[in-house]
Parts: C-alpha cells; sequence; structure tokens
C-alpha cells in the first residue's frame, strides 16, 4: 500500500501529464536561469498538492514538502550538484516558496490564490463576454 506521499507524487505525475517529460529535458545549467526555473517549478508544484490536499481535507505540511521534494528531484536535473545536494537544494527552495505565499497572502494562502483567480476570470469573462 502506497505511503501518502507516494500517492502525492503520483498525483502530480498524473495531474501534470505531459509537462512532466518536459521537465525531465529541462537543462538546469547557469546558476541565474537554473535558480528562477527551479523556484517557479518549486511554486507550481506547491500549489498543485494544496489544491489537492484542500480536496480530500488535508495533508500535514512536511508530508506535503517531502512529496515536493521527492517529485521535483525525480524529475528535474541540476547536472552541476551531486544528488544529494540537489535534494537539500530543492527542499529549500520549496521552503521559500511556500515562505513566499505565506508572506504575500498569509497562512491562508491557497483560499486567497482560489478566490484572486476566480475573481480575475469573472473579469476577463465580463471584459470578453
Amino acid at each position: 500500500m502506497p505511503t501518502r506521499v507516494e500517492e502525492l507524487v503520483q498525483l502530480l505525475i498524473s495531474r501534470l501529464g505531459p509537462e512532466v517529460e518536459q521537465l525531465k529535458r529541462l537543462k538546469l545549467n547557469t546558476p541565474i536561469s537554473s535558480a528562477i526555473a527551479l523556484f517557479n517549478i518549486c511554486k507550481a508544484v506547491v500549489l498543485i498538492i494544496e489544491e489537492y490536499a484542500q480536496e480530500i481535507g488535508g495533508i500535514p505540511g512536511p508530508e506535503k514538502r517531502e512529496a515536493a521534494v521527492e517529485f521535483i528531484n525525480k524529475y528535474v536535473n541540476i547536472p552541476i550538484l551531486p544528488e544529494f545536494v540537489e535534494a537539500l537544494v530543492i527542499g529549500k527552495v520549496v521552503d521559500w516558496a511556500v515562505a513566499e505565499f505565506n508572506t504575500l497572502y498569509g497562512k491562508r494562502w491557497f483560499q486567497e490564490i482560489f478566490q484572486t483567480a476566480i475573481a480575475l476570470i469573472r473579469l476577463i469573462k465580463t471584459i470578453f463576454g
């Protein structure tokens, strides 16, 4: 029986679909572009995990973090780092992504982002019919 972390990793694979293959081909060779790309990937993965956590009624933060790190480390290669260092770096970047959401939107950041997205969709529908 898979652990919840394994289930979350499988969820990410299913929700991202073909984008998983794009992640595998992503080349993070230069420091600045690598940092920007990794931060954006971490934010996207954190959002997907949080969305799922909301759907099923909550998942502890450490499990969500572990799943995010495991998934990103599996599918994103940073060739300038050994694998064990890569996992540590990804963990820190995941922490920074969550900290950014907490700073911008507070502890209930997922609800805030979701409400903002709904408002934006309504605005676009109003403008463009």
